[in-house]
């Protein structure tokens, strides 16, 4: 007996018992290379993917399908989505700098109440920061 090919999967009828799979698994490419190669061909020939189509020479490429026409309401409702955006990002804005302010407040409030933590510096002088500059003539 030998092993039928149906649709994707290949059945043994009783050459090779045990064998069973999809096209392509190696427990079924082993078996029929041993116990059946006449079936080889079958194999190879039962892909799951159809085959490409090919274009014959001469023909252009075809178009794509150009895109419907835009209805007149589209710029009323890209106006709308962008007023949704800007007061969306105004509003994120406005919670980030309370969020700031927040935590300045917070940083201040402990510098005031540890003054012992946080000396007085006299500012510096700009003769102090900066290096000593000789012009070169």
């Amino acid at each position: 007996m030998a092993g039928v090919v149906t649709g994707y999967r290949i059945y043994s009828t009783g050459l090779c018992p045990g064998v069973e799979g999809t096209p392509g698994s190696r427990r079924v490419w082993n078996a029929l290379t041993v116990c059946q190669p006449e079936l080889m061909g079958q194999f190879l020939s039962a892909s799951p993917f159809p085959p490409a189509p090919r274009r014959q020479s001469g023909l252009p490429p075809p178009t794509p399908p150009s895109p419907p026409p835009q209805s007149p309401r589209s710029a009323y409702r890209h106006a709308a989505y962008a007023a949704i955006g800007f007061y969306a990002g105004r509003k994120l804005d406005q919670i980030q700098e309370q969020k700031e302010r927040e935590y300045i407040q917070i940083l201040e409030d402990y510098v005031r109440l540890h003054p012992e933590d946080f000396p007085e510096q006299e500012p510096k002088k700009f003769g102090d920061v900066l290096m000593k500059w000789y012009p070169v003539r």
